[in-house]
């Protein structure tokens, strides 16, 4: 894939991110959202490339911080978390370098996030733990699905349903804008 693309492809959603992070962090109160993805700095590109962490949650009051994964996605709110699980090109996926570092207690993003892209507009987004969205996949409740054949780069990938994860116990912190919007016309 074109090196220049996928630079592109990651500023807009950097830039996405940054458009919610008030989203973000009304759904974690207390906590700051900090970028790892895209910085020029060694311990960045570790914790990106390595880790999977593209963001730090960190809390100025425990001193705590989490590392957060993102996906964003264009078109349509699907509510739903997807993780690449299988690539044409035989590359690493998200799902197989999290299973191996899980295996070896190796550091992970401890949250999740996934938000849609409508319209020019956030119209959802969703953050569950990891390990929540692994466990689900490996319970067998995820759909496994391909990219459409017209997508350039095939890929496999879990579809892990919001409202199903929730009912099964899981816990999904989400925003969606049309429920926001019901609930203002009231």
């Amino acid at each position: 894939m074109n090196e220049a693309f996928v630079s592109n492809d990651m500023h807009v959603s950097m830039s996405w991110v940054d458009k919610a992070k008030s989203i973000i962090e009304s759904l974690l109160p207390g906590w700051k959202i900090v970028a790892i993805e895209g910085k020029d700095d060694e311990i960045c590109r570790i914790l990106d490339i390595n880790c999977g962490i593209d963001y730090l949650l960190c809390s100025p009051k425990s001193s705590l911080a989490f590392g957060l994964a993102s996906r964003v996605q264009y078109d349509h709110n699907y509510r739903t978390f997807s993780i690449r699980s299988k690539r044409d090109s035989g590359a690493k996926t998200e799902y197989e370098k999290r299973k191996v570092a899980i295996a070896v207690n190796a550091l992970i993003p401890i949250y999740t996030m996934q938000i849609y892209i409508e319209d020019n507009q956030i119209s959802g987004l969703a953050i569950a733990k990891t390990i929540d969205i692994l466990e689900f996949i490996e319970r067998g409740y995820a759909i496994k699905m391909k990219t459409s054949p017209s997508k350039k780069g095939q890929a496999e990938f879990y579809v892990c349903e919001w409202d199903m994860m929730k009912s099964l116990g899981y816990t999904v912190l989400e925003y969606d804008k049309q429920e926001r919007s019901d609930n203002h016309a009231s």
